[in-house]
């Protein structure tokens, strides 16, 4: 007969207000692995950890897909007043290995930007999608201090901004030269459906030693992959793009091509580097030979991984501008003309397509969905997230302000047009209910609950540094032990 494992959240643990106790866990992991020989036990019980559950929960009910079912057709609002019994049982399944993944709903979506491509998106069920919430947030800790400086994406810590620092960083120089004069930017071809589940799980072997967790994460690669090849050589790969575990399995999977590009480096004494920021990679060099030698070392270290780079351009002068992450690279005007300075603008592309995403999000509801059941706050919500994120990618671009105003002016007009769609009002009745005054002149919409973000609003802020540690990255609290057990 089993016993039922207790993991109902303490009040001090109770989904909602989790990110102190988060931070505290990944602190304790962080400190429990850190100098200690690999592979690493033990992990799994940190998986299970009561406050690790709860915080895992968190994320995924404040996700924008939270109100998305998956293929069961359950929703976050739909547990929502039972999510202590809900994941106490999840717990439990998880320990006695009763637990197994659902394969994901598939959808295509378009590329933005890249007409006639379309990106594969997988739906988990809910509580896929906490299962592997709960296992990043175990796992990154361990696997944090192992990436290199050169890796920029889907890491605590570090962003766009970032990101593009490095490579303008990397690009000026004196004496009317940048310091590394060639440039090619690359990205993997389909990285998330080829990644290889023999070399993810190899991999992980090097870092994880734990028998559940390790079997726990073979079964989700088993539900998200597919087999590919025939006879003798076929293989599993692929991994489930929306999910929250699968960037730290791609920044896992390539690594290897930082490892190449730190030996590079050295080889050519400096005279070449590389950002990546997840699949997509940026080649500095101090000559275009050293730019080949370094695409070369690259493109083997991934065809070890089974998977190719979609294609590789010639090196170019940076010079003349380089388009990498939704920028043009390219120098600055200075009086000073022995300097040369790079900064980088968005181009009128990528604004379209910024424009066009706010025009799909800002969509009104048609004669299919009940307005009145429409939640027009949450809308708003997301919209306001997703002008925050470009804020944060984009902040420090030389064209930021020019921007922000016609994103600001463009995400006005439409949550005004929706607002006047599902409320039913006239535009005079609109303004009246939803006007709301900002700061310095500035003026924006607002419903019970939700306010849109006006990015010109915002005054400029510019950090110390703008890649900086992990905030568990230091000493733990007094408590060593994951909490799995009940009050």
């Amino acid at each position: 007969m089993t016993t039922k494992l207790a993991l109902l959240p303490t009040r001090t643990d109770t989904p909602g207000r989790t990110a102190p106790a988060l931070a505290d866990v990944q602190r304790m992991v962080f400190q429990a692995t850190r100098g200690q020989p690999r592979p690493l036990a033990g992990l799994m019980p940190w998986v299970l950890d009561r406050r690790n559950l709860a915080a895992a929960w968190d994320r995924v009910s404040a996700a924008d897909g939270a109100d998305t079912p998956g293929p069961d057709g359950l929703t976050c609002g739909q547990l929502k007043h039972r999510v202590g019994p809900w994941l106490a049982d999840l717990a439990d399944a998880l320990f006695h290995r009763a637990y197994h993944p659902a394969a994901a709903r598939w959808v295509d979506v378009p590329k933005a930007g890249d007409p006639g491509r379309t990106r594969r998106i997988g739906i988990l069920n809910v509580r896929d999608r906490v299962v592997q919430t709960a296992v990043k947030q175990v796992v990154e800790p361990v696997l944090e201090p192992v990436f290199l400086p050169g890796s920029f994406g889907f890491r605590p810590g570090r962003s766009v901004a970032g990101t593009l620092d490095a490579a303008v960083r990397g690009l000026s120089g004196r004496d009317g030269q940048p310091r590394l004069l060639w440039a090619v930017p690359l990205d993997v071809a389909d990285c998330f459906p080829t990644i290889d589940h023999e070399w993810v799980r190899r991999s992980l072997a090097d870092h994880v030693a734990d028998p559940d967790l390790l079997d726990l994460l073979r079964r989700v690669f088993d539900a998200s992959g597919e087999t590919v090849g025939r006879l003798w050589w076929q293989r599993r790969c692929g991994v489930v793009q929306g999910s929250a575990l699968s960037p730290l399995l791609c920044n896992l999977t390539l690594h290897a091509l930082d490892v190449a590009a730190a030996q590079m480096s050295c080889d050519t004494q400096g005279g070449a580097a590389v950002l990546r920021y997840a699949d997509d990679l940026l080649v500095l060099a101090r000559d275009a030979a050293a730019a080949s030698r370094t695409v070369a070392a690259l493109r083997a270290a991934l065809h070890l991984r089974q998977q190719r780079f979609r294609r590789e351009p010639d090196p170019v002068p940076a010079a003349g501008g380089v388009e990498w992450l939704g920028v043009v690279l390219r120098p600055r005007a200075l009086s000073r003309p022995d300097d040369v300075e790079f900064g980088y603008e968005v181009p009128r592309a990528k604004i379209r397509s910024m424009i066009a995403r706010l025009v799909e999000m800002t969509a009104p509801p048609s004669d299919k969905i009940d307005a009145a059941a429409f939640n027009l706050a949450k809308w708003i919500v997301s919209v306001s997230g997703q002008l925050r994120d470009w804020r944060q990618a984009y902040l420090y671009a030389d064209n930021a302000p020019d921007l922000f105003r016609v994103l600001d002016d463009v995400a006005r007009d439409r949550i005004g047009e929706l607002i006047k769609a599902v409320s039913g009002s006239s535009w005079a009745e609109v303004r009246r209910s939803h006007f709301a005054r900002l700061p310095r002149g500035f003026w924006t919409w607002e419903v019970p609950g939700a306010r849109l973000t006006v990015l010109s609003s915002l005054a400029p802020h510019t950090p110390a540094r703008l890649t900086r540690r992990p905030v568990w990255w230091s000493h733990a609290p007094d408590a060593t032990q994951p909490a799995g057990g009940g009050d």
